[in-house]
């Protein structure tokens, strides 16, 4: 019934699940689960590098003059991004004057000098954009199976553009 008799031995025609379940699971967690996991750290790490950097906008947006929102945004910018760990980066504020008309906005990186806001013909946004750095959860050295994957096998570069509408455009000249 189970046996087959065969002129050297007798076997069972089933049990080789056994056999095989080392290979599986190897290949279940190490090939699939543990990247599963690093890339899902690499997200939520991601989606709090977006809130720091988003807070920072919209605090220095909400500021009465643009040193004021220099100091909102370094403020919310450091604070989110010490909460978390896995993640570090820097940020650059920005005014952006946008003609009504459309054209090429304008880039500032420092208050407004006088007799240069225009509110006619103008919108001004404050945009933080991030450059950061997000590890991965855990390491799996300099190369898994052979190759080289951002996020996997060492940090990802990831960079991260918020902008708001600016509330007091004639404080950004101070």
């Amino acid at each position: 019934m189970f046996y087959q008799k065969n002129k050297k031995s007798i076997r069972r025609n089933h049990g080789s699940a056994l056999a095989d379940a080392p290979g599986t699971i190897w290949a279940l967690f190490i090939m699939l689960a543990f990247p599963a996991m690093c890339y899902a750290s690499l997200f939520y790490r991601a989606t709090f590098v977006y809130f720091a950097t988003r807070d920072a906008s919209y605090y220095a947006a909400k500021s009465a003059t643009f040193t004021l929102a220099q100091t909102n945004a370094n403020t919310r910018f450091t604070t989110d991004m010490n909460t978390f760990n896995g993640i570090s980066g820097t940020y650059t504020l920005y005014i952006v004057a946008q003609p009504i008309a459309g054209g090429t906005p304008t880039y500032y990186t420092a208050p407004l000098a006088p007799g240069t806001l225009d509110t006619t013909n103008n919108v001004y946004f404050l945009k933080v954009v991030t450059a950061s750095t997000i590890q991965p959860l855990f390491n799996m050295g300099p190369s898994w199976l052979g190759m080289s994957i951002p996020g996997l096998t060492g940090p990802y570069n990831l960079t991260v553009v918020s902008q708001f509408f600016s509330e007091n455009p004639t404080g950004l000249m101070n």
